[in-house]
């Protein structure tokens, strides 16, 4: 079991890495299905290893005879399945060209990121260690600060949509630092990577300069995948 783990975890990274590496290359049965079609496949991938692996997770429970555990748990999987399918929708969506599908691409964020608030809720047990989710609060809140003047000059119809999304991604990173559980520190981490992918991304589109816009992307990249990874992780193993 553990060796079909590793062989799992190593297809995503590779899958992960060909979308890094190769980000408008990709295709296949020649072109077929187009690049952009591709950048949702690792987190595709994720959603099946969720749903195989988290329901196999859930049997064992059922099997011990605790059927409360069992009911959360299964809620739990869910929605953990349907934000990793919106984030692959918001892969998918940001890798478009028309600037109108980087809107689509937050909302779909957005949309993941509630599935993940409601998945955190099912295994949420305040203590006082949650405090230190306070910081990626912090560092949330500070990004909102900083985008509001800029989107207001440059894209004011644009400014619900993203501050909406900061606030969400926000509660998100929040409610994980309070999750309970054998893994829950992997939780914690993974939420936090994927705030920073996002507040790095934010400065990426809207601050740092176009000449350092290939090594940016290449940490955002790590951040998100690594960030999915560790959550995926903390809820299915």
């Amino acid at each position: 079991e553990m060796m079909a783990d590793f062989v799992v975890d190593v297809v995503f990274w590779v899958l992960s890495g060909l979308v890094v590496l190769y980000p408008d290359t990709i295709s296949i049965y020649h072109g077929i299905v187009p690049a952009v079609v591709m950048k949702g496949i690792p987190m595709t991938f994720l959603a099946l290893k969720a749903i195989v692996q988290g329901g196999a997770k859930q049997s064992n429970v059922a099997c011990s005879s605790h059927h409360n555990r069992t009911r959360k748990g299964k809620w739990c999987v869910v929605f953990l399945a349907c934000g990793l399918w919106f984030s692959a929708l918001g892969d998918v969506a940001m890798g478009m060209e028309e600037e109108s599908w980087f809107m689509k691409g937050v909302i779909y964020f957005r949309t993941a990121h509630i599935f993940y608030i409601l998945m955190f809720l099912t295994k949420f047990k305040f203590s006082f260690h949650a405090i230190h989710g306070l910081f990626a609060f912090c560092l949330a809140v500070g990004s909102v600060g900083m985008l509001f003047p800029i989107l207001g000059e440059s894209h004011p119809e644009q400014l619900f949509t993203i501050l909406s999304y900061c606030i969400v991604i926000s509660i998100m990173t929040l409610v994980a630092q309070c999750s309970h559980g054998p893994q829950a520190s992997l939780a914690s981490i993974g939420a936090d990577l994927f705030l920073l992918s996002d507040v790095l991304f934010a400065l990426h589109v809207f601050i740092i300069p176009h000449t350092y816009h290939d090594i940016t992307k290449l940490f955002i990249f790590l951040l998100y995948f690594g960030g999915q990874f560790l959550i995926t992780k903390s809820i299915v193993e």
